[in-house]
């Protein structure tokens, strides 16, 4: 019942439009690729990409999932997650 809870409040709210004047203030400072991901079963999915103005810019696409351990977005999530679910992770 709470997981459906959530998901429902979850439709209400566009993460991705919250997030954007964030992500555009933080690429401007930076001058920096920015990605905002969201935890999928294995690993961050990227749902938004403000790209920088740069010559060479990395390659993130939206809907793409990143690697928990070859990514920043995966190794944040890592971080906050119980030691035991990451090393699962880790290992499969």
């Amino acid at each position: 019942a709470l997981i459906q809870m959530g998901l429902k409040a979850s439709q209400r709210i566009d993460i991705k439009e919250q997030a954007k004047p964030a992500l555009v203030r933080l690429r401007e400072r930076l001058n920096e690729t920015v990605a905002l991901s969201i935890w999928g079963e294995r690993g961050p999915y990227f749902i938004h990409i403000e790209e920088s103005n740069r010559q060479i810019t990395i390659g993130i696409r939206v809907g793409s999932r990143g690697s928990m351990l070859n990514t920043t977005a995966g190794q944040l999530f890592a971080a906050y997650m119980p030691g035991t679910q990451v090393e699962e992770l880790i290992m499969h």
